[in-house]
């Protein structure tokens, strides 16, 4: 009872301290950098954060339940909810982007703890959820014409993901997954091309050292993304490939946090030609 307890007064504070930060950002004027990003995608987001987070059946769901740490899961997504759409309203779209994001994570952790079916597809869905969403991230950065997917069809990718949240919170994760998995495979297939064409962007121009590392290590993450799939089926030479651009990559993590851009450059440089090779054996390109 002690333990139960003592989470829960722990959830409670960090939902308060949640509140405090939100309050913080909400008067926090926005930068350049927070304008830089298109604001539909953004509000998509925000939307559907809103949808889940308010009269869904997963939201209800909850409010039904004995669990108090859903309860005060979905009161955290709520709250980011809220800050996302001040920062939206404000024209920090980026901003506005990443605490729907966040949110959105929330929400689902919510309504998976409030869920009294523990089924055994569970981790299976909640991978694939994860993978499908920092997929739509991805892309949303892109340029329309460059990735091939319209702003129509993400905003169709977010409904679908709403559909697959709503079966999983009532714990039918057979029946979630297979809406997501085309979502992943068009997404992924996109991603691929745009590497082998190298056109793949996340920045236009450098400022900046920083801003130059900025872009490289997403342009790595991204390559983690399509690879990491193919290194659990237990490849040896890609996951060799990968363990070493994953040194490279702390190597450039180490020097970037002390601002020695001449060492995390070509770190990280280093750790994107590994990521290439690695993607050329694994037959991603062909």
């Amino acid at each position: 009872m002690h333990g139960r307890w003592g989470q829960r007064s722990a959830l409670q504070l960090g939902l308060v301290l949640l509140c405090a930060q939100g309050a913080a950002m909400a008067t926090t004027d926005c930068g350049p950098e927070d304008r830089s990003l298109d604001k539909k995608p953004a509000e998509q987001k925000i939307l559907l954060l809103e949808r889940m987070t308010t009269d869904s059946v997963p939201a209800r769901r909850v409010a039904e339940s004995g669990s108090e740490e859903a309860k005060l899961l979905l009161g955290k997504a709520r709250i980011v909810g809220s800050d996302a759409r001040s920062a939206f309203e404000q024209g920090c779209f980026t901003r506005a982007s990443t605490l729907a994001a966040a949110g959105l994570g929330t929400a689902s952790a919510a309504f998976r703890s409030g869920s009294e079916t523990n089924a055994a597809g569970a981790n299976t869905y909640e991978d694939l959820r994860r993978r499908v969403a920092s997929l739509l991230d991805t892309t949303e950065k892109q340029d329309a014409e460059l990735s091939g997917v319209s702003a129509e069809e993400v905003a169709g990718m977010y409904r679908q993901l709403a559909r697959a949240e709503q079966l999983a919170a009532q714990g039918q994760y057979a029946e979630a997954a297979p809406l997501l998995a085309p979502i992943a495979d068009r997404l992924e297939r996109r991603l691929i091309d745009m590497f082998d064409n190298k056109t793949l962007v996340y920045a236009k121009d450098f400022a900046s050292p920083a801003d130059k590392y900025a872009y490289l290590v997403e342009y790595y993450r991204g390559y983690r993304l399509l690879l990491d799939g193919h290194a659990a089926r237990g490849e040896q030479a890609l996951a060799g490939l990968l363990k070493s651009a994953e040194e490279s990559f702390v190597d450039a993590e180490r020097a970037a946090t002390q601002s020695q851009w001449e060492g995390a450059i070509p770190a990280m440089q280093q750790a994107i030609e590994l990521c290439a090779r690695a993607a050329r054996i694994s037959g991603i390109y062909y």
